[in-house]
């Protein structure tokens, strides 16, 4: 099916394509086409998820809203992602390129958090899969004094560090806010608008392409 067969498909038998929140997600589906299509050649397993291309958007890495930002410049036409300079304020480079990063941990039982500056260059993806392996998330800003602290707690970094905003001109098809993402080398490509899971990793191709597999949802599952 191309997408819109498969997004109608999705709707009329479930709930919508798939909105991927993380890499265990991510690690779920890629087990879940492995089994489905166990017969055909690796190069044939392939399927929709429901990234798309749309308006650019900013978006925090753990899903809170965007009430606050600091950003200063602008992304062009490819995604960015925000890093925090000495003053404060937000630099928006290309996502991948490498820095330090801020992630922050949540405690369960009283919802406080503390910041940890990771002082290892990584890509903006690298650095969210990281934090949310050993912490809870890259840290999210949601006003000025927030945005103070989070500079106080990167001082040891002799560099702008990456915080939690993404903004790229791609949304779930369900409207779902998660900006987790798995591309492929090289990949997104902006003249692509659809997004296909092959081999673990995502690929922008035209939503016109014939896909062997859809991924859909059911949200009373």
């Amino acid at each position: 099916m191309n997408q819109s067969e498969a997004r109608a498909a999705c709707r009329e038998n479930y709930t919508d394509l798939v909105t991927v929140c993380s890499e265990e997600e991510n690690t779920a589906l890629i087990n879940l086409i492995n089994t489905e299509l166990n017969n055909t050649l690796p190069a044939d397993r392939r399927a929709w998820i429901g990234l798309q291309r749309s308006q650019f958007s900013s978006k925090w890495s753990n899903g809170d809203e965007v009430t606050f930002s600091a950003l200063t410049g602008s992304c062009g036409p490819k995604p960015c992602c925000a890093a925090m300079k000495t003053n404060a304020s937000w630099e928006s480079p290309l996502c991948t390129e490498r820095r330090n990063f801020m992630c922050y941990k949540q405690d369960q039982t009283d919802l406080t958090f503390s910041y940890h500056l990771i002082t290892e260059n990584k890509t903006w993806y690298e650095a969210q899969s990281y934090c949310r392996k050993n912490y809870t998330d890259l840290v999210s800003i949601r006003d000025q004094e927030q945005n103070e602290a989070v500079k106080i707690a990167g001082m040891k970094s002799s560099d702008f560090f990456w915080i939690g905003l993404l903004r790229d001109d791609l949304e779930w098809a369900d409207g779902g806010r998660s900006a987790y993402r798995n591309w492929a080398d090289d990949q997104p490509r902006s003249s692509q608008n659809c997004t296909q899971l092959n081999r673990g990793k995502w690929q922008a191709v035209p939503c016109s392409n014939p896909v062997p597999a859809v991924l859909c949802y059911n949200s009373e599952s």
